[in-house]
């Protein structure tokens, strides 16, 4: 009985409790969540779920990171949202798996956001994402079609070796640093159209299989296209490269570029006669014409 009463007690008493620090993170690496889950708003001070298993729908929409946040090698089976989200420390999601829509439309990254290597097998939105910091998408695959229209990416981008296998949009999108698109890979149609490149812009050897728009597109320093393979139609209608612009050792499979009412830079670099196309039809021959007249007047170095 004593040992009964004793127990009793224990239960009745108030046990006072140590709680982490405010300043103290969260650590979900490798755990695993089956059902949807809903973060929708919820504030996080330092995050870790490296390799944590998604099953159900993951929501992050509208919450905020305030401290070191990684998803590294983390895998979302369903969709998973981060609209509107505020990562206000370092966010890497570095090898993370998107089997389903991936949203960061209207996103905020404060500091450094690394997406290198990830993998998105549905469509991935950055629409009106804000990347204060360094943004990193080199060697990621994008399965679904890509879209960071009016995104806005503060110092440096890189997408270098990025995949694109359906169309990828970059309208209106602003790089106010220096963007790297050297070696990546378009085999849908890739849309820059009203882009804005205040820093160095380099497309050096990107392959482009479908359509390459760059329509109004704004080039203020150096714009690299050397070596890039252009293999549908390309477009820069109105484009005002500022600054030398380079095509050295480029190559346009099918078509001519368009240049119509673009402003090009005397110091421009152009591939020779070979790398351009020839008609293979005769009723491609005014076509052609119009775009090498459109080009060539254009022509001043």
């Amino acid at each position: 009985m004593h040992e009964l009463a004793t127990a009793f007690a224990e239960r009745a008493s108030t046990r006072n409790l140590a709680l982490p620090a405010i300043e103290a993170g969260i650590d979900f690496s490798h755990v695993k969540f089956e059902r949807d889950d809903i973060f929708r708003g919820y504030i996080f001070r330092g995050t870790n779920l490296d390799g944590a298993a998604f099953s159900g729908r993951a929501s992050f929409h509208g919450a905020t990171f305030s401290g070191v946040t990684s998803f590294d090698g983390a895998t979302f089976s369903r969709g998973a949202s981060f609209g509107g989200a505020i990562f206000s420390s370092l966010a890497s999601f570095g090898g993370a798996t998107f089997s389903g829509d991936a949203s960061f439309g209207g996103a905020a990254f404060s500091v450094w956001a690394s997406f290198r290597g990830a993998i998105f097998s549905s469509s991935a939105s950055f629409g009106g994402a804000t990347f204060f910091g360094e943004a990193t998408f080199a060697g990621a695959t994008f399965s679904s079609w890509a879209s960071f229209r009016g995104a806005t990416l503060s110092i440096r981008a890189s997408f270098r070796g990025a995949v694109f296998f359906f169309w990828a949009s970059f309208d209106g999108a602003t790089f106010f640093g220096d963007a790297s698109f050297d070696g990546a890979t378009f085999f849908g149609d890739a849309s820059f159209d009203g882009a804005n490149f205040s820093g160095v812009a380099s497309f050096d050897g990107a392959a482009f299989s479908g359509d390459a728009f760059f329509d109004g597109a704004a080039f203020s320093r150096h714009a690299g296209f050397d070596k890039a393979t252009f293999g549908k139609e390309s477009r820069f209608i109105n484009a005002k490269m500022k600054s030398k612009t380079s095509f050295k050792g480029a190559t346009f499979k099918t078509k001519p570029p368009e240049f119509f009412g673009a402003e090009l830079h005397e110091g421009s670099v152009w591939p020779g006669r070979e790398a351009w196309p020839i008609p293979k039809a005769t009723d491609e021959g005014e076509d052609f014409i119009h775009a090498y007249d459109g080009s060539n007047s254009r022509w001043t170095g």
